[in-house]
């Protein structure tokens, strides 16, 4: 047990609910005695975007500026908004956050495009995925068991679901990758990206990039 200072007040709790109430949660979830796994991941994640993440990026902005114009690393509202689900996603499927967030960024400018959600193209959502290739019991599938991320903060209520399916084609697309040429999995997951879309190469620059920033 730990016992801390709290609105002038002594609270004791466990080693495990300390973090809840140092970082941020609510008043109820930092005073359960233990927190569920998925709060522990929510907490490490949120320390790893400010400890790590943000002064990374601004540490680049000028690098990656010059490679990725238009700011799409200036935005880091969205970034911050769609950290969670990126980083939920690259836990359940091994493809980094940021291959995630360009792919985001490029398919629907963060879902702040109101035409890539329109009904009647072929391709739709968060990440433009090609309807009568891959269904909605897809999604459905490649996104069971992180209904939590529904209640985040996010521009469209089905971006936490398109992008862990996203996650979820690119390690399927991965897999191939590395099994037919005998690539490491960094290399894999660049080239999933790569053919994502059309412009492709260019993502694949932009990856590459981040990856000697981020590993």
């Amino acid at each position: 047990m730990e016992r801390f200072m709290m609105a002038g007040l002594s609270v004791e709790v466990s080693r495990r609910a300390l973090p809840g109430a140092v970082f941020g949660f609510t008043r109820t979830e930092a005073s359960l005695i233990e927190l569920s796994e998925i709060d522990l991941k929510r907490i490490d994640f949120k320390v790893e975007l400010q400890e790590s993440v943000l002064p990374k990026l601004r540490a680049s902005r000028e690098r990656l500026g010059r490679l990725m114009p238009g700011g799409i690393l200036s935005d880091f509202d969205s970034i911050n908004k769609y950290w969670l689900i990126y980083r939920f996603a690259q836990d359940a499927y091994d493809v980094k956050w940021y291959g995630l967030m360009l792919t985001h960024a490029h398919e629907s400018t963060f879902s702040r495009d109101p035409a890539a959600f329109s009904p009647n193209r072929k391709v739709v959502g968060a990440m433009q995925r090609t309807k009568e290739l891959y269904k909605e019991s897809q999604v459905n599938e490649a996104s069971r068991g992180y209904e939590f991320l529904s209640r985040l903060s996010q521009n469209h209520p089905t971006d936490w679901k398109e992008i862990l399916w996203a996650a979820w084609k690119l390690d399927q697309d991965a897999r191939v990758t590395s099994n037919a040429d005998k690539k490491d999995r960094n290399w894999a997951i660049g080239d999933a990206i790569q053919r994502y879309s059309p412009d492709g190469e260019i993502r694949r620059q932009e990856f590459e990039t981040l990856r000697g920033i981020f590993g």
